[in-house]
């Protein structure tokens, strides 16, 4: 009887030794998944898949094994919750010989930079719970989860949140070392809208925590938030690196913020200081800065709690990046080791005049060479130490535990007079997309906009009358046609510091051909805050006009936004013949007038049969459909004389059926996901 080596193969086939290879080789029989098979097409050896049920499999294996070498190709490590166990109690330990490898937790752990020697293995693959998870969390260790396609990660949340009293994080590995392999950290709570490709598995981390205060659930955080002072475990955050909340409170009163302003929190960290300020800039925008891609994951988790969405984060090595950030009225620094007199430098060049700085400190040196810096730029300076103790429960009473000192450094920028400055009455200028054309596909945001504002400033070539139906009597409009950038923006800019409500009206979404790009360059030259509100764009009205989805299933699940190149230059690389080389759906906006040259790319690439449709002001009440093809492109458009205003697509959702030949997996009844399970 022949020995049979049972060999992991880790992640994939690049985990795979070697030595493993070499035993492989003399393998007369190939015994494994058929993703494992697939591997070895060339291999001479006689292929057993595995498949259920297992006896079947090892009572294949026996009989093999009496004159054959089998080789067993077993995923991450055979004898962690893999298959060489099995073997083992079945044909004994004499005549298995196993190979590890790298198992899937240990990959899992390592992903995302966490030991895993404490951490507690359950499997509910094929089994269920059957209370397994809940007593790996009562040990308050991590927990990895074996998952499967019935017990999903969504059972696993739901078993974590309803037993733990503690915050968790939770964190899901899609088809670790696959090309799609997908590491996510997600909230419990939304977990169940979520769904998860497979092979999954689960990581549960206990956060720490700085008190022995019962931590709240996620689910109570809205409850219980205040605009500051939220306690720190309401925060996702690593041990230590949050600002705490007696000195963010603090920190925030320094920084004597306005509604409008913008305001930089360099260092975040958890993103505390950021999503407490973000309460009180009802008007204005936090730009919270972060270089460590797991703090960042704390930061977005913190933006979902709280519902705030007036925080962008940004992944930046300071001061690498700072250039590229919106102007700031407040700057608050929480963090930046031994490049902080370098950022003190950059950050105080981009600051507004009259703006406030905002440092914390937790050594003498730092706050010297901070103050130092900051007097250099012509800063007036303040430092403060805040020293907090926390009250503990004695058996005689209450003692005092002192934490470590803070210093807190606030900072104030010269006002130039010759520089605009807010008060409390200023507002940002509202960059509005007025969507295609019917005015009630604005945004609700761009409507109260509409209605609110002092001054409309709109793009008259295209913004058509009926978005103008929403503006207030006695509202100045102003048509931009007939002027240029500078005139326009110097028209906003002084509506704006004269504390007037100013809408830069754009049809479509502002951030598609909208050249709203120089409006705001020229707006942060002036200190003028803005913002920018969506609105729809006619590619998608054009798609509700036809009934179609652009993205066709096994066809394609792209759309290209292009347009033709005229007059305006076009890259290269993005002229019409290459983007439509991809075969994907596309919509070529601005280009009616370019109809041969549109025909020319559709037919080389698509062919003069593939359908087309030229959707003529779309969503207004002339709204004109043409139904042709690539080779009559241009002949359509001339007979009927369109030359502007006109969008052109193509795609398989043109075609016969809508261009579908077989469904998505979404709804199919077979198909398992976080809110079904498939049936046969």
């Amino acid at each position: 009887m022949n020995t049979i080596h049972v060999i992991g193969v880790g992640l994939g086939y690049a985990d795979i030794t070697e030595k493993h290879h070499e035993i492989i080789r003399r393998a007369e029989v190939l015994v494994g998944g058929k993703r494992h098979l697939s591997w070895f097409p060339d291999h001479p050896a006689e292929k057993r898949p595995i498949t259920a049920p297992v006896d079947d499999v090892i009572a294949d294996i026996c009989h093999l094994m009496k004159n054959r070498r089998v080789v067993v190709l077993a995923s991450g490590d055979p004898l962690f919750y893999g298959i060489g166990e099995t073997l083992i109690s079945k044909l004994g330990n004499e005549n298995i010989v196993i190979h590890p490898n790298v198992s899937v937790m240990t990959a899992a752990f390592s992903r995302i930079g966490r030991t895993w020697k404490d951490a507690v293995a359950v499997s509910i693959h094929g089994r269920g719970d059957n209370g397994t998870i809940s007593a790996a969390l009562d040990e308050n260790r991590p927990v990895f989860v074996f998952t499967d396609d019935n017990n999903t990660p969504l059972q696993v949340a739901r078993i974590a949140f309803s037993n733990a009293d503690r915050l968790l994080a939770m964190w899901v590995f899609e088809r670790l070392g696959e090309i799609d392999e997908r590491i996510t950290k997600v909230d419990m709570a939304e977990a169940a809208q979520k769904e998860f490709n497979t092979p999954n598995a689960v990581i549960l981390l206990p956060e720490r925590r700085e008190s022995q205060d019962e931590l709240p659930r996620p689910s109570d955080f809205l409850i219980t938030q205040t605009p500051v002072g939220n306690p720190d475990n309401a925060f996702a955050h690593d041990a230590g690196m949050i600002t705490k909340e007696e000195v963010r409170a603090v920190s925030i009163a320094k920084l004597r913020l306005k509604p409008h302003h913008v305001l930089w929190d360099l260092g975040s960290g958890s993103g505390a200081v950021a999503i407490e300020a973000a309460a009180i800039l009802t008007t204005g925008q936090v730009a919270a800065v972060e270089k460590n891609p797991h703090r960042i994951l704390n930061i977005q988790e913190n933006i979902r709690r709280f519902k705030v969405d007036n925080v962008d984060v940004h992944q930046l090595t300071l001061p690498d990046g700072i250039a590229s950030l919106p102007r700031p009225d407040r700057i608050f620094i929480g963090g930046g080791g031994k490049n902080l007199p370098e950022i003190i430098q950059v950050s105080a060049d981009r600051l507004a005049p009259g703006g406030r700085m905002v440092i914390n400190a937790v050594v003498l040196e730092t706050v010297a060479g901070a103050m130092a810096e900051l007097e250099k730029n012509g800063f007036s300076c303040q430092a403060v130490c805040i020293q907090v103790s926390d009250g503990a429960r004695m058996p005689s009473g209450t003692r005092f535990c002192a934490k470590n000192p803070v210093f807190v450094i606030s900072a104030q920028k010269p006002a130039d007079n010759a520089q605009i400055r807010h008060d409390e009455q200023t507002f940002p200028v509202l960059f509005v997309g007025a969507g295609p054309g019917d005015p009630e596909l604005i945004t609700v945001k761009g409507k109260n906009a509409l209605e609110s504002a002092d001054l409309v400033i709109y793009a008259g070539s295209l913004v058509p009358e009926a978005a103008l139906a929403w503006i207030k009597p006695g509202t100045t409009k102003e048509n931009s046609a007939n002027m240029h950038l500078d005139e326009f923006t110097a028209r906003m800019a002084e509506a704006q510091i004269a504390g007037k409500r100013v809408v830069r009206l754009h049809s479509g979404d502002p951030s598609l051909y909208g050249a709203i790009a120089e409006q705001m360059n020229a707006l942060e030259k002036k200190k003028i805050p803005f913002k920018v509100i969506p609105g729809v764009t006619a590619a998608f009205a054009a798609a509700a006009a036809l009934k179609i989805e652009y993205t066709v299933p096994e066809k394609t699940q792209t759309l290209i936004l292009t347009r033709a190149e005229g007059r305006t230059p076009v890259p290269a690389a993005e002229h019409l013949e290459h983007l439509a080389a991809h075969g994907a759906a596309m919509a070529i906006y601005l280009s009616a007038g370019l109809a041969e040259k549109v025909e020319a790319a559709l037919v080389d690439n698509y062919g003069s049969d593939a359908p087309v449709a030229v959707v003529y002001r779309a969503s207004r009440p002339d709204e004109t459909i043409f139904r042709t093809t690539a080779g009559n492109l241009s002949k359509t458009m001339s007979e009927n004389n369109i030359t502007a205003t006109a969008l052109i697509l193509t795609g398989p959702a043109l075609g016969e059926n809508r261009g579908i030949t077989a469904v998505s997996k979404l709804y199919d009844k077979a198909f398992t996901h976080g809110c079904r399970k498939g049936t046969t």
